[in-house]
């Protein structure tokens, strides 16, 4: 079939990369869709972590999902508790 030039290919999807911890000096490489390492993650208090885990969107890490306020308010607070700790 020849190509026809009105038609465009969809762009292949996004491919969401690794990111560094979000723990203050650790350098351990996460999965997207992780706020910090394993052992890190561990760290931070269970009301915390079921916060970050309870207002994650699939996609917000690729940009498919905007954050929602309430995720961000978890994320800053699991900032704040790990840099006073």
């Amino acid at each position: 079939m020849p190509f026809v030039s009105h038609i465009q290919r969809k762009p292949p999807p996004l491919k969401s990369q690794p990111h560094e911890c979000n723990w203050p000096g650790c350098e351990l490489m996460v999965k997207p869709d992780r706020w910090a390492c394993r052992v890190h993650l561990a760290k931070l208090p269970s009301l915390i972590r079921h916060r970050l885990w309870a207002t994650y969107r699939i996609g917000q890490d690729i940009g498919e999902a905007p954050l929602t306020p309430e995720y961000e308010e978890a994320e800053r607070a699991a900032q704040e508790w790990a840099s006073a700790n």
